[in-house]
């Protein structure tokens, strides 16, 4: 075999062995959507993908943010990741009715039936359930206080295991909506934190600030 053409080869294989493995935490995931938007914005995506110049301008501009290194195929992975979760969303919000958005969990609204149903279909959707929904229905209690009104302890008990679910469900986020409170009510800074610092910049604050205590 040519040498030169086993040295491309090796080339090759170690650039896809590297895509593979590539991770992308959720700071630097932010930013190339950013940029990606930057260039969308100035035309280098003709197509379905970013044209040399497109492709170029955000390795470079992700590792002046970053200080990370990615090859154009690890970007285009990501991009065509990006892709299909996209198109998974799209067919979630937009085909299924009675569906909504959660703006502060930022994830779906729906119950763990659905949920349920529809990841055994599609595993790929589990991505998006991100958030174990209570059960619903009239003859389902969630809220703690309505597991007070019984006469006896026998009625104040959770019934079944949707409503037990349910019990310790609506406790949990009880105690963490508590938390989240006393953390703003310390911390002053975090009021306008999306305004007023960047988004790498929140992160720092949020885990210096949980940090402290």
């Amino acid at each position: 075999m040519d040498l030169n053409h086993e040295n491309a080869t090796n080339k090759l294989s170690t650039t896809k062995a590297s895509a593979r493995k590539t991770v992308w935490d959720s700071s630097t995931h932010m930013i190339f959507v950013e940029l990606c938007l930057e260039e969308v914005k100035i035309g280098n995506r003709p197509a379905s993908h970013f044209n040399k110049v497109g492709w170029t301008n955000l390795a470079n501009n992700l590792k002046t943010r970053t200080g990370k290194d990615y090859t154009k195929l690890q970007l285009k992975n990501h991009w065509d990741s990006m892709k299909r979760d996209w198109k998974l969303y799209d067919h979630l919000m937009r085909i299924e009715s009675g569906l909504g958005w959660d703006p502060v969990k930022k994830t779906i609204n729906a119950t763990s039936e659905w949920w349920d149903e529809k990841i055994q279909a599609d595993p790929e959707l589990t991505k998006f359930r991100g958030y174990l929904a209570p059960y619903k229905g009239n003859d389902v209690r969630y809220h703690i206080p309505n597991f007070r009104r019984g006469q006896t302890v026998a009625q104040c008990a959770p019934k079944g295991l949707k409503e037990t679910f349910n019990y310790y469900h609506s406790s949990l986020r009880n105690v963490i909506e508590r938390t989240f409170g006393v953390w703003k009510a310390r911390w002053a800074i975090l009021k306008d934190i999306h305004v007023n610092y960047s988004y790498e910049t929140q992160v720092d604050i949020v885990i210096a600030s949980m940090a402290l205590g």
